[in-house]
């Protein structure tokens, strides 16, 4: 539920309704746990990366349209499929322009599916083709695997891009 933008229905028999708690779930996240951990510890508000896999790659990607607490997000294969979300990504103005901006969805992703996942790629490089005019210095990656292939390098792609960017040795 805390990684999903708004209610949708589920994508097959048996699964549970996707919850759209992704705002309650921010406010709690940028509101009162960064607040708290800036209290406790020295952060580096320049070196502040959010992010994730699936959907918690589209919840990041969310987070871009209403706040800017972070400087870096990323999606490694974001689930771009979920219900009206690339309309929601052409219609609604970015708040955190000035982060650094990290995708990467594979080109085979949802290949043995029959619902909306078949189309995961389409979905995926519209929200690319998108985001690019925005975040023109982003990142933007296509590679030719499905969704649960090659995690720990697709992880390791997007370390070593943030490590050059924020130059660290």
């Amino acid at each position: 539920d805390d990684y999903t933008p708004w209610k949708a229905a589920a994508l097959r028999d048996g699964a549970p309704d996707f919850g759209g708690q992704a705002n309650a779930y921010h406010e709690h996240l940028f509101g009162g746990l960064l607040d708290k951990l800036h209290s406790l510890y020295r952060l580096d508000e320049t070196r502040l990366a959010y992010g994730g896999y699936s959907l918690g790659g589209l919840v990041a990607v969310y987070s871009l349209f209403s706040f800017d607490k972070v400087s870096c997000v990323f999606s490694i294969c974001g689930s771009f499929w979920y219900p009206d979300f690339v309309t929601y990504c052409k219609d609604e103005n970015v708040k955190n322009l000035d982060c650094l901006l990290y995708l990467q969805n594979g080109q085979t992703e949802g290949a043995h599916h029959i619902n909306r996942l078949a189309q995961a790629p389409a979905y995926a490089e519209q929200i690319h083709t998108d985001l690019q005019k925005r975040y023109p210095k982003g990142q933007f990656v296509f590679d030719p695997y499905g969704h649960h292939e090659q995690v720990a390098e697709r992880f390791l792609a997007f370390s070593g891009w943030l490590a050059q960017k924020w130059k660290i040795k």
